[in-house]
């Protein structure tokens, strides 16, 4: 499988691409139509293409969505629809109707197979034009950073201009350096790392902190790092309740001054005014 993790370095340091559709109709009819090893290949052949249109493709043969039409061989996304199938055309997303369970038979692949198509779906997203793309295909990363030569993390990260990719790019080659480095390397890796709140980071702490066979002063370095995150998800947790505090408190205030000022007029409390406090509540809110 190592052409696998070969492939996806290419893909990540290449620029999106656009395959032309013939191209891709043959590549996809030798997905749909080989087995075992070859299918592999013919999956990795559609991922070096570079073009994103073949990202839906990938995510649904890893989902176990991809089908084969029996009648003319046609490969479809399928998605359970009652006692059958909704299909689709896997790189238009054009809806195809519907049909049996007889009526299809699914491309599956074994669980070696799918982790190796989850490499090519993560390269393949890394060189996309879609920043969320990219962004969960970095999350992705992050849960095995060992998986990605730090050179290539680096090469990426010169040429990302989206800030929340930049920002995994950058705890990605502490995590990986963290991972492999030397041990003056690891200790500023972990400081490096104070400055991340991402789950992946704090686990990564975490098992440091824990472990222990690492030297003393790595592991002081971790927990000094986990204090600063959790400090920081703090401080963080203390405005968000300050903010609905004050939401909370400016609709009790407008209802307090509206019940006011018709007492005020007419003398009366004004006993349907809750009504029009919940509309005001409701509208700010939406």
């Amino acid at each position: 499988m190592r052409w696998i993790v070969a492939l996806a370095i290419t893909l990540i340091g290449a620029p999106a691409g656009f395959a032309d559709d013939a191209s891709l109709d043959t590549l996809l009819a030798e997905l749909g139509s080989s087995e075992g090893e070859q299918r592999l290949i013919a999956a990795g052949e559609l991922a070096e293409t570079k073009d994103t249109r073949v990202i839906p493709l990938l995510e649904a043969l890893v989902a176990g969505q991809l089908y084969v039409r029996r009648d003319d061989r046609t490969v479809v996304i399928g998605r359970r629809e009652g006692r059958g199938y909704e299909l689709t055309e896997p790189l238009t997303n054009t809806s195809l109707g519907q049909a049996g369970r007889r009526d299809v038979s699914r491309i599956s692949l074994k669980s070696a197979e799918r982790d190796a198509v989850r490499v090519m779906l993560v390269g393949l997203k890394l060189s996309a034009g879609d920043a969320v793309a990219r962004r969960d295909a970095l999350d992705v990363l992050m849960e095995d950073p060992a998986s990605i030569p730090p050179a290539v993390i680096r090469s990426r990260l010169d040429a990302e201009q989206d800030r929340g990719a930049r920002r995994r790019l950058e705890a990605l080659s502490l995590l990986a350096t963290l991972e492999d480095g030397e041990p003056g390397e690891e200790l500023d890796a972990v400081r490096g790392l104070a400055a991340f709140s991402h789950p992946a980071v704090r686990l990564r702490l975490l098992a440091v902190a824990d472990d222990a066979s690492a030297p003393e002063a790595l592991r002081d370095e971790a927990i000094a790092s986990l204090k600063k995150i959790d400090g920081r998800q703090r401080t963080n947790q203390g405005i968000q309740t300050v903010f609905f505090g004050l939401s909370l408190g400016s609709v009790l205030v407008l209802a307090a001054i509206g019940l006011a000022i018709t007492f005020g007029v007419m003398g009366v409390i004004n006993m349907a005014h809750g009504e029009l406090i919940m509309l005001g509540a409701y509208t700010a809110w939406g």
